[in-house]
C-alpha cells in the first residue's frame, strides 16, 4: 500500500509538476490566509496553566469581569507645575482615543485626581467617628491663630508617644497630606503678605485653594517629592482583547509622545499590567521573526556548504518556507492562539522540517547524476529515500504529540502544534519539492539540448572524507572509544541530575 502512494507520487510528479504546483499553490493560500486571520498571539502566563483547573478559571473570570484588575498606569515625572499642566492637557486626550476598527473608545474613565467637589460635600459621612470629635476641636474657632494653635494641639495629641498613628502606610500618608497642607497654607500667607508682593488681602482663588488643600488634602496623585505624578488609565478592554491591548497602548502612546514635544522638561511613560502585556507580545513577535530568519540563514548555509551548490538549498528553503505557513495555518485551526510556549514553534519546525529536503534532494540527485531519466530517479528516490523520511517523520510527530495528555495548558498545545506542524510539513515536502526538483531538471535538459551545458552528468563528490576518516580512526580503536564514551556519559549524567526544575 505504502509503495503504491509512493509510486503514484512520483509519477505524477515525474508527468504532472505544474498540476502538483498548483496544488500546493492553492492550499499555501488557503492556510497562509487562515493562519493571518485567525492565529493569534497571547503572553500571558496564565494560558500555560491547566484550562480546568479550577485556580484557573477563577483567574481568567477575575480578569474577564473586572476590567479594572487591569489598567495602563502613565508616570509623570517633572517639576509641580510642569506635570500638573501635563496631566490636565493629556487625560482630556487620553479619554477621547477611539478604536477605529469599532469606533468604541478605548478608555472607560481616568483617575488622576480627587473628585474635590464630592469630598467637600460628602466627605465628613466618610470620616470616622473618634476623627469627627478631634476635627471639632480643631475648627471650633476659624480665627487664623487660634486654628493654628488648634491644629497644633490636635497633632500633639495625635501623634506625640503614639505610635500606631503611624502604623501603616496609609496612616503615614495622611499624616504627610495633612503636613502638606499646613505647609502650603502658610507658604500661601507668605506669598502675598511679605515682601514687594505683599497686597492687603489673599486673592480668593488662591485662598480656596490653600482652604481646600488643607481640609481635603493634594487632589492629584502625586509622590511625596512632588515630581512625579500618577495618571491611571481604565481601559474598556481586558488583557485577553490581544488586538485591543495592541492598539489601545499604541493610542495612549501616541498621546504621551505628542503632548512630551508640547511640554518640555517633563518626562512620562506607560507602565502597568497592560503596557507590559503589550510590550511582551510586541517584543516576542520581533525575537520570533529575528530567530526563524537567523535559524533559516543558518540552514541554508549549511546547505550550501554540505551540497556544495546554491540551487538545491534555495529549493529546500523555499520548501520549508511553505511549509511553515502550512504548519501556522494548521496551528490556527487547532488552537487558534499561540502562546509563550508554542511561539517557538517556527524556529522548532525550520530545524526538524529541513531533514525531509535533504533527504529528497539527495536521493534524486544521486539519481540523476548516475545518468538515470527524471522519472526513473523520482521513482527510486521515493521508495529509497521517501520510506525513511516518512518513518522519521511520522515517529517523531508522535513523540511531540504525546504531550496532549499533560496538564499544563501550554504544554498540550506546544505537542499539538508542533506535532501537527511538523506532520504538515512532510505532506507538503511530498507535494511540493519533487515538483520543483523536476522543472529544475528539465530546465537542465533543454538547456544541454541547445548545448548550453554539457551533455554528460557531472558527477560531484560530496563526500566528507575528513571525517570519514574520524570515523576509520575509532572504528579502529573502538575500545578506548566505547570507554571514552561511558566516561563522558557518566560525567553528563552526574551534573544532569543537579538540573533544578
Amino acid at each position: 500500500m505504502r509503495e503504491k502512494i509512493l509510486k503514484s507520487l512520483a509519477r505524477l510528479h515525474a508527468q504532472h509538476p505544474w498540476r502538483m504546483l498548483s496544488v500546493v499553490v492553492i492550499l499555501t493560500l488557503v492556510l497562509g490566509t487562515v493562519a493571518i486571520s485567525f492565529l493569534k498571539m497571547t503572553t500571558r502566563w496564565s494560558d500555560l496553566l491547566p484550562a480546568k483547573d479550577r485556580r484557573t478559571i477563577q483567574f481568567n473570570k477575575i480578569i474577564n469581569e473586572f476590567v479594572t484588575a487591569t489598567s495602563i498606569i502613565v508616570v509623570v515625572q517633572g517639576e509641580e507645575e510642569s506635570i500638573k499642566a501635563f496631566a490636565e492637557a493629556a487625560v482630556p486626550k487620553i479619554r477621547a482615543t477611539i478604536d477605529p476598527k469599532d469606533n468604541e473608545p478605548f478608555v472607560k474613565r481616568v483617575d488622576y485626581k480627587q473628585e474635590v467637589d464630592f469630598i467637600r460635600n460628602h466627605g465628613l459621612m466618610l470620616i470616622k467617628a473618634d476623627d469627627l470629635k478631634n476635627m471639632k476641636d480643631v475648627f471650633k474657632n476659624p480665627n487664623l491663630a487660634p486654628l493654628l494653635e488648634n491644629i497644633n494641639n490636635s497633632l500633639e495629641k495625635e501623634y506625640v508617644g503614639r505610635e500606631e498613628s503611624l502604623s501603616t502606610r496609609e496612616k503615614e500618608d495622611n499624616a504627610v497630606l495633612f503636613l502638606d497642607g499646613i505647609q502650603n497654607l502658610i507658604g500661601t500667607m507668605h506669598q502675598y503678605m511679605e515682601g514687594e508682593a505683599a497686597v492687603q488681602s489673599i486673592p480668593a482663588d488662591a485662598a480656596q485653594q490653600a482652604v481646600d488643600k488643607l481640609l481635603i488634602g493634594e487632589p492629584y496623585i502625586l509622590s511625596y517629592e512632588k515630581t512625579t505624578l500618577i495618571i491611571n488609565v481604565i481601559p474598556n478592554f481586558t488583557m485577553l482583547d490581544t488586538e485591543k491591548v495592541v492598539d489601545g497602548v499604541d493610542a495612549v502612546q501616541e498621546v504621551i509622545d505628542a503632548l512630551l514635544q508640547e511640554h518640555p522638561g517633563v518626562e512620562a511613560g506607560l507602565t502597568g499590567m497592560i503596557p507590559d502585556g503589550h510590550d511582551e507580545m510586541i517584543y516576542s513577535e520581533k525575537s520570533i521573526s529575528y530567530t526563524t530568519f537567523i535559524a533559516l540563514v543558518a540552514v541554508f548555509f549549511m546547505l550550501v556548504i554540505s551540497f556544495r551548490m546554491w540551487v538545491a538549498p534555495v529549493l529546500a528553503v523555499l520548501n520549508l518556507l511553505l511549509g511553515i505557513v502550512w504548519a501556522m495555518g494548521v496551528a490556527a485551526v487547532l488552537v487558534g492562539t499561540l502562546n509563550i510556549m508554542t511561539m517557538m514553534m517556527a524556529v522548532i519546525l525550520v530545524g526538524l522540517g529541513i531533514d525531509f529536503s535533504i533527504h529528497m534532494i539527495s536521493g534524486f540527485t544521486e539519481g540523476r547524476s548516475l545518468g538515470k531519466p527524471i522519472a526513473v530517479a523520482m521513482e527510486e528516490m521515493f521508495l529509497k529515500s521517501g520510506k525513511g523520511i516518512l518513518t522519521g517523520g511520522l515517529t517523531t510527530s508522535v513523540a511531540f504529540l504525546t504531550l496532549m495528555i499533560s496538564t499544563s495548558r501550554g504544554m498540550k498545545e506546544m505537542g499539538i502544534v508542533t506535532g501537527a506542524g511538523l506532520l504538515t510539513i512532510l505532506i507538503e515536502t511530498f507535494l511540493f519539492l519533487p515538483a520543483l526538483l523536476v522543472l529544475r531538471e528539465r530546465r537542465f535538459e533543454k538547456r544541454r539540448e541547445k548545448g548550453k551545458l554539457k551533455r554528460e552528468f557531472v558527477v560531484k563528490d560530496i563526500s566528507f572524507k575528513s571525517l570519514g576518516n574520524v570515523g576509520k580512526f575509532l572504528s579502529r580503536h573502538y575500545v578506548a572509544t566505547i570507554a571514552a564514551g561511558l566516561v563522558v556519559t557518566v560525567f553528563l549524567v552526574y551534573f544532569a541530575t543537579k538540573i533544578p526544575f
